[in-house]
């Protein structure tokens, strides 16, 4: 095996022990904090937090993955969220403030959003671009399958050791990845040599999302997946749990249905669909995501909207991984950085609308309508981002006609 598969799946280990313990993490800081405030707004303050580092760090992550040793940032995005883990357990055993948490709360996603930008940066330099998809792929499945087995682990764990021992769990879980980071070679990419200490680089990623066509597609088509399953994801329990009645466990079970979906996804993308072109496969699944949502919708029995879970988390996957290798093959060494970042930044400005819209739906008609509704405006969009992609590649196909 060649140094740079070595460090790929050295790496790559690591995450998978690391997103296991992350998802524990999940699972047991709600319930710590109900139990220490027993209050909603509390909890709702917690999922506000969590959610403020992709949009803040966005702006300046790509500027510092594309200017400072890459090695040393993923370093630190993993030694630092694995202190504060270890620290959480010792605030539980006094009656701090909720701020304590909150800090602990932002600055954990915001250390480990670094760590999964900074390591699709390097990708692109361990492989030759007509393999990336491929092990995109590998790496999204790794994370899909620490995302079905951590939710059973963590039960077994909590009913067997205190809450505060999951904590501990992450914070060793983070240092393993860290260590695999370390021991791991990492090429120290070439900078450019004029402009990089301007401020003003910080920008380039968003410039390069709107030049150039294929990154424009790509953006657009992440703010309508973006918008889709986040209003998609907050009617889920509301449908389950108020129109269909489930109980928790079932709840579970369909969540379970779906896992499945993303794990086959990822099977199909590193075995049979990685030879084909990552643009045509991000626009098949953006034509059918939408189709999915509705037909969830369209029959009220928890079996078929399990199905159709499973096949929207394929198809998501699916959308994902082509689009970051659009971004990885349409960029260079200079501004990889910059342009994962901004585009990661434009999506979650417009993320919050498929919230909004999903509980106005939810509270107008029923959740059942809501995502029946939600994948007609979703298909809308698509039709429409097509439509612009033409007029795009008819004018660009002209101008290059009239140069030649």
């Amino acid at each position: 095996m060649d140094i740079n598969k070595k460090t790929f799946y050295t790496i790559t280990f690591g995450e998978f022990i690391s997103n296991i313990g992350d998802r524990f993490q999940k699972i047991a800081f709600p319930i710590l904090i109900y139990q220490e405030f027993h209050s909603s707004f509390a909890m709702g303050g917690m999922v506000i937090i969590e959610l403020l580092p992709q949009f803040f760090l966005g702006f300046v992550m790509g500027y510092l993955l594309d200017n400072f040793n890459k090695k040393k940032i993923l370093l630190w995005s993993t030694l630092i969220p694995a202190l504060l883990c270890s620290v959480i357990p010792i605030l539980s055993k006094y009656s701090v403030s909720i701020f304590f948490y909150y800090v602990i709360a932002f600055l954990i996603p915001l250390f480990s959003t670094l760590f999964q930008t900074g390591f699709s940066v390097i990708t692109p330099a361990l492989f030759e671009k007509e393999e990336l998809q491929k092990y995109n792929s590998q790496f999204q499945g790794v994370r899909t399958i620490s995302k079905l087995i951590s939710p059973a682990l963590a039960g077994v764990l909590m009913l067997k050791f205190n809450i505060n021992s999951i904590f501990f769990i992450n914070s060793a879980s983070f240092l393993l990845l860290f260590l695999s980071i370390l021991i791991s070679y990492i090429p120290d990419q070439e900078h450019k040599e004029n402009g990089n200490d301007d401020i003003k680089e910080i920008f380039v990623g968003f410039k390069e999302n709107f030049t150039n066509i294929k990154l424009r597609i790509s953006l657009l088509f992440t703010i309508v997946v973006n918008i889709a399953m986040l209003g998609f994801n907050a009617t889920i329990i509301y449908y389950l749990q108020d129109q269909l009645k489930l109980s928790n466990s079932l709840v579970g079970i369909v969540y379970s249905i779906a896992g499945f979906g993303s794990l086959i996804a990822v099977t199909f993308l590193s075995t049979f669909l990685n030879k084909k072109d990552a643009f045509i496969l991000m626009n098949v699944s953006m034509a059918t995501i939408p189709l999915v949502i509705m037909a969830s919708g369209m029959v009220e029995n928890w079996i078929f909207f399990g199905i159709c879970y499973s096949i929207l988390s394929g198809l998501i996957t699916i959308a994902s991984v082509s689009i970051t290798t659009i971004q990885q093959q349409e960029s260079t060494v200079y501004n990889i950085g910059k342009i994962l970042s901004s585009s990661f930044v434009i999506a979650t400005i417009f993320a919050p609308f498929g919230g909004i819209l999903a509980a106005y739906f939810n509270w107008l008609l029923n959740p059942r309508l809501s995502l029946v509704i939600l994948g007609l405006l979703s298909s809308l969009l698509v039709i429409l981002i097509k439509s612009y992609e033409k007029k795009l590649i008819k004018k660009s196909t002209a101008i290059f006609i009239k140069e030649d």
